[in-house]
């Protein structure tokens, strides 16, 4: 496959970030969030001598679910935190740490490969991001796994939703990454097995209010309200309107 890792492009400046997480606070996600049960469900607690990397790790909120697990915990981010503030809320809070590197994942070389390779919200915001994913699957052991989540604003109803009224955070993401039918055949590629590919949870939406127009803020409130009453009726884990997508993938043994 020809490599085109220099055609990549960031739809999002890293002073952006940079500017959401220098007073941002370490948390633990809720038991209850459907991205940390779509990970408990496909992982087993209590494992020893294993090790999970995520991409974009910062502020490591669902890297800590994996610390839970027993997994020793590692990572890649640019924004300038990565380096201390986060491993010593992992050590704070009782988990194993290993590397976390302060650097551009594009341009990250290593041979060390990981039982867990994890990406929460990474590759939807870069132009080439088949060449992304593909990055991350050179990162997985044999019999290691990866896992890959983004939003879903790709179906129908949540595309219009964001594209008319959270049209700035919409433009900051390439909606055709947010695809995991294409996601497994390229893992097929890489003799990687498939547990796990769709799309999930309740219907439900999040918007960024932070530069909204009071015009825009008050329908868009009111929908979120509507959304959660909608979301006890309709139908869980629909291409059209679930929230999330994501994949769970396993490393062949004879690759």
């Amino acid at each position: 496959m020809p490599d085109s890792r220099n055609q990549i492009v960031n739809v999002v400046r890293q002073n952006f970030w940079d500017g959401i997480y220098e007073t941002r606070d370490f948390s633990a996600i809720p038991l209850k969030d459907p991205v940390r049960k779509l990970i408990e469900s496909h992982f087993s607690s209590s494992v020893t001598n294993k090790t999970c990397f995520e991409v974009g790790c910062f502020p490591g909120r669902y890297l800590a679910v994996f610390g839970n697990l027993g997994y020793e915990l590692c990572g890649i981010d640019l924004t300038p935190r990565v380096e201390n503030d986060l491993p010593q809320w992992f050590r704070n809070n009782g988990f194993k740490t290993g590397d976390f590197v302060k650097g551009d994942f594009l341009e990250y070389a290593s041979e060390t490969k990981y039982d867990v390779v994890l990406s929460m919200g990474f590759i939807e915001h870069f132009t080439n991001w088949k060449d992304v994913l593909i990055k991350h699957l050179e990162l997985v052991k044999k019999n290691g796994s990866l896992v890959v989540v983004t939003p879903n604003y790709r179906g129908g109803v949540q595309r219009f939703i964001h594209k008319v009224l959270d049209r700035t955070n919409y433009k900051r993401h390439v909606i055709s990454a947010m695809n995991p039918e294409v996601w497994a055949e390229l893992f097929k590629e890489y003799d990687f097995e498939i547990v796990f590919s769709g799309y999930f949870e309740r219907f439900y939406f999040w918007a960024d209010f932070t530069k909204m127009s009071y015009f825009v803020k008050i329908p868009t409130l009111l929908l979120r309200r509507l959304s959660k009453f909608a979301g006890f009726i309709l139908p869980r884990n629909k291409e059209l309107y679930s929230p999330y997508c994501g994949i769970v993938a396993k490393r062949f043994n004879s690759h």
